[in-house]
């Protein structure tokens, strides 16, 4: 399992690398490690997921394009305009 927003998830919640492993009981060359593109087994996730009080499937793999295309045309679309403008 490969966790791609890790890093974006642990720095949204204002936390070092330090600190997210010693709340997932990791090693912070763990954390480091799947945040470069290690893979991990499922308890590892569901560790990392519960120490940033998240959903194991915020942490993993992107929804398919297509599916993501179809939440962006479900979006309002002030908050799609957002997005286009970036």
């Amino acid at each position: 399992m490969y966790l791609p927003n890790l890093r974006r998830r642990r720095e949204l919640a204002g936390l070092t690398q330090a600190e997210l492993a010693a709340r997932a009981g990791l090693t912070r060359v763990n954390v480091g490690n799947l945040e470069r593109g290690q893979a991990t087994r499922p308890g590892t996730a569901r560790r990392l997921a519960a120490a940033l009080d998240v959903a194991i499937a915020d942490l993993a793999e992107s929804p398919h394009p297509e599916a993501q295309r179809a939440v962006e045309l479900m979006a309002p679309p002030a908050a799609v305009g957002q997005e286009r403008e970036r």
